[in-house]
């Protein structure tokens, strides 16, 4: 996958949180692997497209300057902030949202859902995983931005699907991967989920 053409959308690679429940450390700066999670998803993602970003609201070290980063400008609504940033951000009319704390997306990934966006056209496209909805990984149409924007200016629910549902905006796509790879769209919140996502097996390919 990595070495088709670039894909047509943009790709925001969300890298917010402070990390609280991880000792005040960036949770996309966490050690993984050869680098850190943020390191692992710009070395895997960047030949999918020609616009990829960072959406962080802390400053990142030097290694990470020569990706375009951009902070949140309705701060302190959670995911959907950094989301509405990313549609902000974006060159081209469909954004990638990826969340840093998912170790285990791969690029496949995104390949395997851009079919469903021609079949779902103004939709915002969800992987339908083992427990549920999972919203920090799909599809974005930029179109939908004017929407996200009035709804994080007033007093309204924060979670992402209950923007979407109050806006008849997603499509759940079944998630077929590996049966046995419940890991994929495993997060990292706490150190006990740092330890868990290390002894996971690498059970993650499409």
């Amino acid at each position: 996958m990595t070495d088709s053409a670039p894909l047509p959308l943009s790709i925001a690679l969300l890298a917010g949180g402070s990390g609280s429940r991880l000792g005040g450390t960036q949770k996309a700066l966490i050690p993984w692997k050869e680098g850190t999670l943020l390191s692992e998803f710009l070395n895997a993602f960047t030949n999918l497209t020609s616009d990829l970003f960072i959406i962080a609201n802390h400053p990142l070290p030097k290694p990470y300057h020569t990706v375009p980063a951009y902070p949140d400008l309705i701060p302190g609504k959670g995911p959907l902030s950094g989301i509405h940033a990313a549609l902000s951000a974006a060159r081209n009319p469909l954004v990638l949202i990826v969340a840093c704390d998912m170790p285990f997306i791969t690029p496949d990934a995104a390949g395997w859902l851009m079919p469903y966006v021609l079949k779902n056209p103004g939709k915002v496209i969800i992987p339908l995983g083992i427990r549920g909805p999972e919203p920090m990984f799909g599809i974005w149409p930029v179109a939908v931005l004017t929407l996200l924007e009035s709804w994080l200016q007033k007093d309204k629910p924060l979670k992402i699907m209950h923007f979407l549902e109050f806006h008849d905006l997603p499509s759940l796509i079944p998630f077929r991967v590996d049966p046995s790879a419940e890991n994929f769209f495993f997060n990292i919140n706490s150190p006990d989920d740092l330890t868990r996502a290390a002894r996971f097996p690498d059970e993650s390919g499409t």
